[in-house]
């Protein structure tokens, strides 16, 4: 999927594709390969190929590779190293599509009660069960908590990002899905960070 993103001219995570399983000096010598330079942070995800509900995923800083416990082996033998970014403000953002129209979005609180936010931010559940997320119920949003989410207006330049840049990629490929995507800086920078096929809709 972050080949899709980055056909579409979104700007993404450096992302590349791996062989699992791995070793722990696999796992070193391609992230000193595709993540050695400066401008990369010092924690990276691995992550599943095709999963879901953020099963499987890894984060972990460079430095620390030889302290892991275990490292994944994923069904299709394929999964994706990823730099990783912290919303800046503390949120992930969903976007929902179906037949080549955006549909709705959400937002969700990233804990960080523990200060270094963890997996427990890309293993919420699922975002589609909130109890009425969707955008065109505006009245019935409610204060966002901790791995919880609320609707929000899907912002112009995000819907044309989507319908306009990867929608047509996929062409009739996926009648439904979702985009998601963080706040990298101060300045309000859009990072693309995933795509999922055939996403449940929120409850309206």
């Amino acid at each position: 999927h972050h080949v899709l993103l980055e056909r579409a001219r979104l700007r993404s995570p450096r992302t590349v594709r791996i062989r699992t399983p791995l070793t722990k000096d696999g796992l070193i010598q391609a992230a000193d390969k595709h993540f050695g330079d400066n401008r990369i942070s010092s924690s990276l995800l691995l992550k599943p190929n095709s999963g879901g509900f953020g099963a499987g995923i890894v984060k972990f800083k460079k430095s620390e590779i030889g302290e892991l416990e275990t490292l994944p082996d994923y069904a299709d033998s394929v999964g994706l190293l990823q730099e990783y970014v912290a919303p800046h403000d503390g949120h992930i953002y969903r976007v929902w599509f179906l037949l080549g129209k955006v549909q709705c979005a959400t937002r969700r609180r990233v804990d960080t009660s523990d200060g270094d936010p963890g997996t427990e931010e890309f293993t919420s559940g699922c975002a589609a069960s909130s109890g009425g997320t969707c955008s065109y119920r505006p009245k019935q949003r409610q204060r966002a908590t901790a791995l919880s989410a609320e609707a929000i207006d899907v912002p112009e330049d995000v819907r044309s990002d989507i319908e306009e840049g990867l929608l047509p990629l996929l062409k009739m490929d996926c009648h439904a899905g979702s985009v998601e995507y963080l706040i990298s800086d101060q300045e309000g920078k859009r990072l693309y960070f995933d795509l999922n096929l055939l996403s449940t809709l929120p409850l309206p």
